[in-house]
């Protein structure tokens, strides 16, 4: 059994890029997944896409800065963890925990369309000097939302090959 079965998770920037590979990963793995992004037709057809293999995904239009949508988006998905804003004192009294990641940059499609120089740009950066695929991200807030981190809350784990070493 994965470690992320039956929780409710959402996911914000889901729609595209590492929140995308998130949700796939998670709903893959059993989650009951809540696709939350501004951008309404990618995130539906994810969504819709997700629900024929037969995982059990929604989508809902999300501007994280309207506090009235982050509201409406947190009463669509049921209780549970969440990668999303840093909410975790107001929803810490109910059992819900709230991290972030903050991912690097990723081989996506957009990066790479903004950066086309990412394998040598990354190949001069200290740390591991090696270039990140979504996946990475998107596992490292699945660790985040298992019971391996039930002691974890409030927190953005850098996910970045170490820059911020630097």
């Amino acid at each position: 059994m994965s470690p992320i079965s039956g929780r409710s998770i959402i996911v914000t920037g889901g729609a595209s890029g590492i929140g995308e590979t998130a949700a796939r990963l998670f709903a893959e793995n059993d989650a009951l997944v809540t696709i939350a992004d501004i951008s309404t037709e990618a995130g539906e057809a994810l969504a819709e896409e997700l629900s024929g293999k037969g995982c059990e995904v929604q989508f809902v239009t999300t501007d994280v800065a309207d506090e009235a949508q982050v509201a409406a988006m947190v009463d669509a998905a049921s209780v549970g963890s969440f990668v999303c804003i840093p909410l975790a004192a107001e929803y810490g009294e109910h059992g819900i925990r709230v991290n972030a990641i903050g991912p690097s940059t990723a081989r996506t499609p957009m990066y790479l369309k903004l950066n086309p120089e990412y394998e040598k740009t990354v190949a001069a950066t200290p740390a591991l000097r090696r270039g990140s695929e979504p996946v990475k991200q998107a596992q490292a807030a699945m660790w985040l939302l298992s019971d391996a981190a039930s002691f974890v809350t409030g927190v953005t784990v850098p996910v970045d090959g170490g820059c911020l070493l630097y």
